[in-house]
């Protein structure tokens, strides 16, 4: 975020939501506090919502939340029966 642009750092914000929404992976949106106006630093949940999120204020913040682990994903399915095929 190099030129401090609200849209720019909204982009990214929307970028890093779109990854974890596409990916259902959770991901760690960390940003410098002066571009909290614009997008705050926080935490996505793998459907693309913020968890967390920092204050839209330039002061230092931290975001935390509670990571669970997704048991019916069917990632974890595919990868427990190639783990298995191949352990024979």
């Amino acid at each position: 975020m190099s030129s401090g642009e609200p849209t720019e750092a909204d982009t990214l914000a929307s970028s890093a939501r779109t990854h974890a929404h596409q990916n259902g992976i959770w991901v760690g949106y960390a940003v410098p506090s002066d571009k909290a106006p614009s997008a705050p630093a926080g935490i996505l949940a793998p459907g693309g919502a913020w968890a967390a999120c920092c204050p839209t204020q330039v002061a230092s913040a931290i975001a935390g939340a509670e990571i669970t682990k997704r048991p019916d994903h069917p990632g974890r399915t595919w990868r427990r029966d190639v783990l298995q095929s191949l352990s024979r």
